[in-house]
Formats: structure tokens, sequence, C-alpha cells
């Protein structure tokens, strides 16, 4: 069995959460990231998932 990895952009998955949704007239929902992960490995057969990243900016400093 092959082992994978998810990475998810957290800025431009939010972006492209709150556009698509925006589209359907609906307001974003909150996310469960690990439900998120799952969903994810579970549409990929025979792969076994060790982890997943999620990307953030670091906050500036004002």
């Amino acid at each position: 069995m092959l082992r994978g990895m998810v990475f998810i952009d957290h800025m431009n998955f939010d972006i492209a959460l709150q556009k698509y949704y925006r589209g359907l007239g609906k307001a974003t929902p909150k996310l469960d990231y690990n439900k998120l992960f799952k969903n994810i490995c579970d549409q990929i057969p025979n792969v076994d998932f060790l982890k997943g990243f999620i990307f953030v900016p670091k906050p500036d400093d004002f």
C-alpha cells in the first residue's frame, strides 16, 4: 500500500471556500479539519495517509 500526506494552503482554501458559498447564496460553514482530512483521504483508494498539514501565514505585527 502507498503512503501519503495531505497539504492544504489555508489562505487559498479559505478564499475558494468563501467564494463557493457566496455563489450559492449561503453562509460559509465552520469546518472540522479532522473530518476534512479524513474525507479527502477516503477518496483515494489504496493509500495509507500518515499526516495532514495546514499552512497558515504568520500574522502581521501591527
